[in-house]
Parts: C-alpha cells; structure tokens; sequence
C-alpha cells in the first residue's frame, strides 16, 4: 500500500468518524424533540387569558393526585392574608371540641374583618369556627387560638409544626388570622397541601361550603348572629351586582389585606376530581369582592376539567412489586412492595388511552429515602418498612409516584453470617425497550457506514483516458 492510497483510508476514516458521530447527535435529537411536549403543563396548551391574570401568584392543584398542572410563580414566597385560616380551622377541628363553650378574652382583634365578638361573650367552638370562615372574623381568629393553646404565640408554634407535617417547606406563619406581617407568608403551593389536607375533614368540607349560619342569642348579643360566606362561588349576597355562583364549587377561604392584596384559595368536585385553585396577591383589582380573582379561578378550573382525567393506579394492571440493589449486605437484591391502593394520577385526556393500553411499558425510578443512589438500598431494613417511592414516567415526565416498603429484613453484612442469613437472587429488572432499540439502531448505522468506508478504500482510481504527456520525465538510458 503506498502513501497515496494509505491517506485516502485515513481520510475515508475520518468521515467515517465525523458520519457516525452526526447520526449519533441526530438520533439522540430524535429522541430529545420526540419526547418533548407542547406549550403548558403536560403538554396541554395554556389558555391566552392566564397571561392576562392580575394576581401575581397563581396555582392550580389536583386534591387526589397531587398533581400541579397550572403554576405562575407558585413557588415563590407571598402573604397569604386571611387564607391563612384554613390551617387555623382544620387545628381547631382536629385539637379542639366544637361543641365547648369559649369565654373571649378582654383583647378582641379589632384589626381588619369581624364577627363583631365582645369581651367576655360566650359561644360554642364551632360558632367561631364558622365567623372565621364564612365572615373572615380575625376576632373569632383570636379567641380560637387563645382557646386551643392559650396564646397566639403559642398556637403559631402549632401551625409551624403543622406546616412541618404537611410539607409546607416555605411557609412561617405568625397569626391565626393572616394579618399583615413580613414574618407571615406561604406559597401557592403550601397552602394548596394544607387546603388538600383540611378537605379530607368532613366538618371543614361542611363549614367551608355552607351558605348562610347562624348564631342564636348569646350573653352580649341577644339578637345572635347570621354569617354569610364571603366566597362568591358559593354564596351570592343580596346586593351582589354580578352573580359568580359556580355549579362545582366545594370551599374554601377569602382573603385580602394591604400587602396581599386580594387572594382566595377556592375548590371545585367535578366527578371524582376535585382541583383547588389558589391566587394571591392582586393589587389592581378596585372591585369591593374582588371580582377578578372569581374570574381567574373559574378559568382555572374549567382548563383543569376539560384537559385532564383522574386516573385509579389500580385500574392499570401493574406490577405490585420491584427489584432493587442492596449495598452493605450480603444480599444484593432484594424485592420492594409496591402501594398501588388509593394512589390517582391526573393524566392529560389525550394521554390517558395510551396509558392504559401499555401501562407496562412506563418508565420507573425508584427514589430511596435512606440511600443516595438511586435504586440501591442500604442496609439495614426491617420488613414492611417504607423505604421511598417509586416514579412512573411518560415521555420521561413523571405522572405519577408511589409508596414503596420492603419485603424482608435485611441486615448489614457483618450481621448477616452471625444471623445466618441466606442470599436470595432475584432476577434484575427488565431492560426498557426503547434503550436496546436505540442501540441496536446506533450499533446498525455504525456498521453500515464502515462497510461504505472498505469498499471505497478498495476502489482503484480511475485512469484517465488521455494523459498529457510531462516534459519533465526522465527518460530511461537504453
């Protein structure tokens, strides 16, 4: 092989190289552009009119699934105003004896919205459950922390340790009532978790999505009490200019203050789906109701409801078990139950055939709670012993997770001998079936250009019919 014909490989190499890399790039491409979904949540387009919302912090949330489908800066830290009393009343429920009588003390909020309470006034828990919620009364806000923990201090350590609970990671409240306070705030999304939570509470369901209570005559007002609901979805006032009355609505709370401006955190049941919507802090509505929040949450629902569907796990057909690895044993796999019962997932309508038709086909990731790689879990572990969760994902969205607990009881490894504990071996997962096509796929495009590059390495060059002849060749001595 001379020079020449030795260059001409390396090049042909070289394109080789540069072709199969390309490809390579496309490919992945594909598969990138391929997966990825239109504009909005779950590729379900976003109406043109949320851009158009004056509230600055807006939510949307599925009670059952936990699914977020719609979010604008819903993430981020805001005063929550006199939503804040979802959490006071779902404490006052859970801690308190609504049908005790309250004694209200000689410092009556008189800071904001009122029931109208007197020092010294006697009445039932569950009356002034009823002015904080319907009413937004901050008097009755006060007496219930007062009554349940002694003082308002007291009880925002509970509401901090409730928010704890709940997951409520960037929340801190200082009040019951939501008065303003630079050291009071919460997200769109925690108070969507405490509303899901306080929903699950039939008597909050009931107080919440009451028109109209009354109070009989108490010690300092023989007349009693009539609480309408300031929420315009479930209750429409007399003097009410413009009815918002919305046929789905099931709660929740009001809200405006200075620094929040006008908030609500609303809910609605359509069928199995119950969606919660929460805006805060609209500054530009003048309106004595606050008409655009109503506005806003209704679109809200109406694109929850008409682009997704709750789908029951249980109805798909899944495994109830998974494999994983085991570090720090001498078991190296071992098998996870699965909680499939009461788990929903809220699935764009568009998406949901396709699942149910090849539900096994989905991509799992097991998230462990004690280890931090991802599908090993580090012993020890006893049996039945909720370990993480794992992740079912479309398109490589996650659609929905599910609790995960073990099978067994796995010691440490030094253990293991002393315990006599056998090794069980468990098949190892299943390879998904796009990774092996993609390979074989990549594997076929490589093969194919290096049978291109042989063949054109073994082609001779082409003589050319008429060489002109060089005046510069030495000619041979005869």
């Amino acid at each position: 092989m001379d020079s020449k014909e030795g260059l001409k490989i390396l090049k042909n190499f070289r394109l080789a190289i540069f072709l199969f890399a390309l490809i390579f790039v496309c490919v992945n491409c594909i598969g990138f552009f391929g997966s990825a979904r239109a504009t909005g949540t779950d590729g379900v387009v976003v109406p043109a009119e949320f851009a158009s919302f004056s509230s600055k912090y807006v939510l949307l949330y599925e009670a059952k699934s936990g699914k977020v489908l719609y979010e604008k800066r819903g993430y981020e830290k805001a005063y929550p105003a006199s939503t804040t009393k979802v959490l006071t009343a779902i404490i006052a429920i859970e801690k308190g004896d609504l049908e005790a009588e309250v004694t209200i003390g000689d410092r009556v909020e008189t800071k904001g919205s009122s029931m109208g309470l007197k020092p010294g006034e006697r009445l039932k828990l569950k009356d002034l459950l009823y002015g904080m919620m319907l009413v937004s009364g901050n008097d009755a806000a006060r007496a219930i922390a007062e009554h349940i923990s002694g003082s308002v201090a007291d009880f925002a350590v509970i509401m901090n340790e409730y928010c704890a609970t709940l997951g409520m990671k960037d929340t801190q409240f200082k009040n019951p009532n939501g008065l303003d306070n630079t050291e009071h705030f919460t997200t769109a999304y925690d108070l969507a978790l405490a509303s899901a939570y306080a929903m699950k509470n039939p008597t909050f369901r009931q107080v919440v999505s009451t028109q109209v209570h009354t109070i009989p005559s108490t010690n300092r007002h023989s007349e009693g009490f009539i609480l309408e609901n300031t929420n315009r979805f479930i209750h429409k006032k007399v003097d009410d200019k413009k009815s918002f009355l919305y046929e789905y609505a099931t709660g929740i709370k009001t809200g405006d203050t200075m620094f929040a401006g006008k908030c609500i955190v609303t809910s609605a049941k359509k069928g199995d789906m119950e969606l919660i919507a929460v805006l805060f802090g609209d500054m530009d509505d003048n309106s004595t109701i606050g008409e655009n929040r109503y506005v806003a949450a209704k679109s809200l629902f109406d694109f929850g409801f008409n682009n997704f569907e709750l789908v029951n796990i249980a109805d798909l057909g899944l495994s109830n078990t998974v494999t994983c690895n085991v570090s720090d044993s001498l078991i190296k796999q071992t098998t996870l139950n699965i909680d499939l019962e009461n788990s929903f997932a809220c699935i764009p309508k568009s998406d949901v055939q396709d699942i149910r038709e090849n539900a096994s086909k989905l991509g799992l990731k097991i998230v462990l709670s004690n280890s931090e790689s991802e599908n090993e879990l580090k012993a020890p572990v006893d049996a039945g012993e909720a370990v993480g969760s794992l992740q079912y994902l479309y398109n490589d969205e996650v659609i929905f997770t599910a609790a995960l607990t073990t099978s067994e009881k796995i010691q440490k490894s030094d253990e293991s001998t002393s315990a006599g504990q056998e090794v069980e071996a468990v098949e190892p997962p299943e390879t998904p079936y796009y990774s092996w096509l993609f390979w074989l796929l990549t594997a076929s495009i490589g093969i194919v250009i290096v049978i291109v590059v042989i063949q054109l390495s073994r082609r001779k060059p082409r003589r050319a019919k008429y060489s002109r002849p060089n005046k510069y060749r030495v000619r041979r001595r005869m």
